[in-house]
């Protein structure tokens, strides 16, 4: 919208210029059309600065396909997972090594079946992963409860039933407290050589009884180990999403920040200049018609500069020369009859240029808007530590221009917006009054060793 006010401004003031020679009312029409474009431009700058610096914080972007494989993986291994192994429980009890029947009857069977289900029900209960919560509610009731399961059949199937405990012992160790953890997930690993010996599996020698003992628990503590792995990365890659959801909620908070930072800072001086051009050259058309074309003239450059501008805050990379801002600060004021000293000791690089543009703008629309100046001086130097300083002074300074910076606020409109800039590039801002003139001093760091300054330092020049 403030890019095709822009247009529309340039569009008139153009045809200002063709109809000043034949029809000059017509030209002061169009010139007065161009002022009130300018205006309600500028308070859409403002009306989007203000909505954009205070608009409540974003929800999450919009997922894209595939953004979320890692969660969906995990949950999908970790489901597999338990009900294979539930699956090779079943069919121990089932069947036997040879694959035959294995001497159980149906109901005991049936009954095996209904405990691992109901055994991976409370698992996945313990181990799915969910935002921001680690335990699940009602934990300290299941977590006894699968104990009991696991344990409900070993009068009946004996060894068969100890391969469960690995589940048992998993959950353990993902519920209870560390320490207590390791210690339950102990306990559970040496029930298993405990309840063995305790009921054996008939025909079996020594050795061979001994051998399954040890296989069954090694097996039962890696089994309790991996739940505890999937689980815990089933939990991981959760949290992973989510903090990518909460890096994409920042980063589109940062960047409606930039965007009313940079549409106050960056639009703001331009917009005023226009209007304050275009009601320079009302004044003159019909008394100075010579000097209202060149007034025109450089309306039409500082609305080519403005849309320039527009597309920057937009996000498109730019450049920000601070030779031709100085420039363009020099005509806006001397527009407004302020005089203009500049004392320009350093030639900063872009990087440093891009920071200083805005301080620039701000000032001379602050002192447009606020004062009542009748001089303004500005002074860009290198101190002996590497640091860049630019100034900004005037007179004719008041409450309402000069007020503290500490009452401006960090996130604000104006020196809230340049503080926070400067602490961003390592720099500060100080804003002080001092009887009727104001000041706004910048100190910033050098990203590099400056490069030479062009020409001579031009001290005490006058700008216009």
């Amino acid at each position: 919208a403030i890019g095709d006010r822009l247009t529309a401004a340039a569009g008139r003031s153009a045809a200002a210029l063709q109809a000043i020679a034949g029809n000059p009312s017509l030209a002061r029409e169009h010139i007065t059309a161009t002022a009130v474009t300018a205006r309600e431009a500028l308070g859409e700058v403002r009306e989007v600065a203000a909505r954009y610096r205070d608009v409540p914080w974003p929800e999450a972007a919009p997922a894209e396909p595939g953004e979320l494989l890692a969660p969906r993986l995990a949950r999908a291994v970790l489901v597999v997972t338990l009900c294979g192994l539930a699956v090779l429980y079943v069919a121990f009890v089932a069947v036997n090594d040879f694959g035959v029947p294995g001497g159980y009857s149906a109901l005991v069977v049936a009954w095996t079946v209904a405990v691992a289900v109901a055994v991976v029900i409370l698992q996945l209960r313990h181990s799915w992963p969910s935002r921001g919560v680690t335990r699940p509610r009602g934990w300290s009731v299941t977590l006894p409860l699968q104990a009991v399961l696991t344990y409900a059949l070993v009068p009946v199937t004996g060894w068969h039933s100890l391969t469960m405990c690995g589940f048992l012992a998993g959950s353990a160790l993902l519920l209870l407290p560390a320490a207590s953890g390791r210690v339950a997930f102990a306990a559970v690993i040496a029930s298993i050589p405990v309840l063995w010996t305790v009921k054996p599996p008939p025909e079996l020698t020594t050795l061979e009884s001994l051998g399954g003992m040890l296989f069954l628990t090694v097996e039962s503590a890696a089994l309790g180990l991996l739940v505890y792995g999937l689980t815990r990365f089933a939990w991981l890659a959760v949290r992973l999403e989510n903090l990518r959801g909460e890096l994409a909620r920042k980063a589109v908070a940062g960047e409606r920040l930039r965007m009313a930072r940079d549409t106050h800072d960056l639009l703001g001086l331009g917009l005023s200049a226009i209007a304050m051009k275009a009601d320079l050259i009302g004044k003159l058309i019909g008394r100075d018609d010579a000097r209202a074309g060149d007034e025109i003239a450089e309306l039409a450059r500082i609305c080519a500069t403005a849309r320039a501008d527009v597309r920057l805050v937009a996000g498109e990379a730019r450049e920000l020369p601070l030779h031709a801002e100085l420039a363009a600060a020099r005509d806006v004021l001397a527009s407004a009859g302020i005089d203009v000293r500049a004392h320009i000791g350093a030639n900063p690089p872009p990087e440093a240029a891009s920071v200083l543009v805005p301080v620039l703008r701000e000032a001379v629309t602050n002192i447009l808007k606020h004062s009542s100046a009748s001089y303004c001086t500005l002074e860009l130097t290198t101190g002996s530590a590497g640091q860049l300083r630019f100034q900004v002074s005037n007179d004719g300074s008041n409450e309402a221009g000069s007020a503290p910076l500490a009452e401006a606020g960090r996130t604000g409109s104006g020196l809230g917006n340049l503080a926070a800039r400067l602490e961003a590039a390592g720099g500060q801002l100080a804003a002080r009054r001092e009887g009727g003139t104001f000041s706004l001093a910048v100190e910033l760091p050098l990203p590099t060793s400056p490069p030479p300054v062009v020409g001579q330092p031009v001290v005490g020049q006058r700008l216009g």
